[in-house]
């Protein structure tokens, strides 16, 4: 699935990935409390907060820098308003995930 990079303005330095509503209803399960995402041949779980089910479809770092450091060994850190770098995030099995820096094949 094709996703997107996310930054906080009210947080400072929280960063995420915007799966977007159509992917969360697609790949998501409501049930699900939190997700692991494989960065970098690296397992990282991630909470799914209570607003991801309803106005913000992303998952966040809240106090790691997982996402962070992979943006930035990626991608620019920051980016134009409302022109956040897009890369592909695979489902590799149940609650499970591995993001990849090369754009998505199907959208």
């Amino acid at each position: 699935m094709e996703v997107s990079a996310w930054k906080s303005h009210k947080h400072g330095g929280t960063y995420g990935i915007r799966v977007g509503v159509e992917n969360r209803r697609r790949f998501f399960n409501p049930l699900w409390k939190e997700i692991e995402v494989e960065i970098d041949g690296t397992p990282h779980t991630f909470q799914l907060t209570s607003t991801f089910w309803s106005t913000c479809p992303e998952f966040r770092d809240s106090g790691a820098t997982a996402i962070q450091d992979w943006l930035r060994c990626n991608y620019e850190i920051l980016w134009p308003y409302r022109r956040p770098p897009r890369f592909a995030l695979e489902v590799v099995g149940e609650q499970r995930f591995c993001l990849k820096p090369e754009p998505a094949h199907d959208k």
